[in-house]
């Protein structure tokens, strides 16, 4: 059995005991919790959110030698992941499969990544998942860019609805809704 600890800012918060032979796969999420004897901090393991689930793959992201993303195929087209403090679970309703997982740490080791398929990269905004044809960006150093563009666009939106844009924003508008346009939610 393979145990895989999943970093998320600056801790490991979630472990992951994966079954090779029998495919399958358990993840429990640890908390810390108060110890009124010994007046400290302990790490507690807590309820398996998958028990001994049956998968088809695993692919793991990672930065710096730590994992940082999960990424399990239940089935064809079903996806469950983790990614920081949450898990989700997915379907391709366009029948893409995700070859590849790109995952780099952001500021406080905060994962961000990318899901690249054979027609599409996914990404999470939160815990909505948007994807954008592979088309859409020419090179491949796009990727790390791939979510700067979709929070610009974001935060350019929040500013232009409460009126407090800039004059050097106005430039940044159109190319950020040109990219935005580009994103899809699944």
């Amino acid at each position: 059995m393979k145990t895989v600890n999943i970093f998320f800012n600056g801790d490991n918060i979630w472990k992951v005991y994966i079954d090779e032979r029998n495919s399958t796969i358990t993840l429990r999420k640890y908390d810390y919790v108060f110890n009124k004897e010994t007046k400290k901090y302990v790490e507690s393991e807590g309820r398996p959110t998958w028990n001994e689930r049956k998968y088809s793959r695993v692919l793991l992201g990672k930065d710096q030698g730590k994992v940082n993303f999960l990424l399990v195929e239940w089935s064809k087209y079903n996806y469950g992941c983790v990614n920081g403090q949450d898990t989700k679970n997915f379907e391709l309703k366009n029948k893409d499969s995700i070859e590849k997982v790109v995952s780099k740490f952001g500021n406080s080791y905060i994962p961000y990544p990318l899901m690249i398929g054979k027609d599409y990269t996914y990404l999470l905004d939160g815990r909505k998942l948007m994807k954008i044809h592979n088309d859409d960006y020419k090179k491949r150093e796009d990727l790390n860019h791939l979510y700067a563009y979709l929070w610009e666009y974001s935060w350019l939106q929040k500013r232009e609805k409460n009126n407090i844009l800039a004059k050097k924003d106005l430039d940044k508008i159109e190319k950020a809704r040109e990219w935005r346009r580009k994103f899809s939610s699944l």
